[in-house]
C-alpha cells in the first residue's frame, strides 16, 4: 500500500483487481488520449525539467476539461467510487475505509481531496497499462 497526506490526513491506497482495472481503464482512456497530446507537446518544446506557467497548464488542459465534462455522471461516479474503494484513512492508530457500500465515510472529505486520491489510485493501478499501451501503439508487431 502507498501512503499520502492530504489536508492533514494520512491515506493509504491499494491495488484494484484486474476486472476493476479494466473497467476503470475503459472509462478514463478518453481522458488520457485528450490530455496526452497537449502535455507531451509541452515536454517536447520545453524539456522534461521545464517549469510550466499556470496559464500554460490551463491552456493545455482544455481538451482534458472538455472530455471530463462530457463524461456521464455514471462513469464519473464509477471512477471515483472504484478508486476510493481501495483508500483508507488513518484514524489514531487504526485505518478506516474512505468508502463503504458506495458511501463516503468522512463528511470532511471534499471534492479536491476525492479527485486527488482518485488520481493517485489511477496512477498506481494503471501506469503499467498505459506504458504497455504506448509501447504497443508505437510498435504493435512486438
Amino acid at each position: 500500500m502507498n501512503e499520502i497526506t492530504i489536508a492533514g490526513n494520512t491515506y493509504r491506497y491499494g491495488k484494484l483487481n484486474a476486472i476493476e482495472q479494466f473497467h476503470l481503464e475503459r472509462r478514463i482512456l478518453p481522458l488520457v488520449f485528450s490530455a496526452f497530446p497537449a502535455f507531451s507537446s509541452v515536454m517536447e518544446e520545453k524539456g522534461e525539467d521545464a517549469v510550466i506557467s499556470w496559464e500554460e497548464v490551463i491552456e493545455k488542459s482544455k481538451p482534458l476539461a472538455d472530455t471530463l465534462s462530457g463524461m456521464s455522471d455514471e462513469d464519473a461516479e464509477y471512477v471515483t467510487r472504484t478508486c476510493l474503494g481501495v483508500v483508507h484513512r488513518k484514524q489514531g492508530m487504526e485505518w478506516s475505509p474512505v468508502m463503504s457500500d458506495g458511501n463516503l465515510m468522512f463528511d470532511d472529505l471534499d471534492a479536491f481531496e476525492m479527485v486527488l486520491l482518485s488520481f493517485f489510485v489511477i496512477r498506481r493501478n494503471l501506469a503499467n497499462f498505459m506504458q504497455k499501451l504506448v509501447i504497443f501503439l508505437a510498435d504493435p508487431v512486438k
